[in-house]
């Protein structure tokens, strides 16, 4: 009797391990099948940031642009046989064009800083800009602001 008296316990506790784990490992079921589910239907209309790489048989050759940019125009497709030095694509040159901006400006401001130097030489009333310093400045609010403190 002593023998069946000390079992009990431990058979209850066996029977409650079991059971958790049975509700355990039907947690971890139910979480991996609605994953499962999701990963199947859900719908992915976002674009994703990657390197390139162009695969030259059985070799991996890294397409990199020193400052990065955006892809405009893309001359090759998948699969398609390519020759050396033949353009495959052409990125956006948004840092060369912000620095050709940026020194143009700089360029008009001399030019507008000249044509008011002169005009105080001459003692003229007023100062009159070159034109294609005028026409930079009716596209650029910052060099239209700059003539105008200019010709005070």
């Amino acid at each position: 009797m002593t023998a069946t008296v000390l079992d009990d316990p431990l058979i209850s506790h066996v029977q409650e391990a079991r059971s958790l784990v049975r509700y355990g490992v039907l947690v971890l079921l139910l979480g991996l099948v609605s994953l499962g589910a999701w990963v199947a239907l859900a719908p992915l209309a976002s674009a994703v940031v990657a390197p390139g790489v162009v695969k030259v048989d059985l070799n991996r050759r890294p397409v990199q642009h020193a400052e990065g940019g955006i892809v405009r125009e893309v001359y090759v497709r998948i699969g398609q046989r390519v020759v050396e030095g033949q353009t495959m694509l052409v990125l956006g040159d948004v840092a060369v064009n912000a620095d050709m901006q940026r020194r143009d400006l700089r360029v008009y401001a001399e030019r507008a800083s000249i044509a008011r130097l002169e005009a105080e030489q001459s003692g003229a009333p007023s100062v009159q800009f070159p034109p294609e310093v005028l026409g930079a400045a009716r596209a650029d609010a910052g060099l239209n602001e700059l003539l105008l403190s200019k010709e005070k």
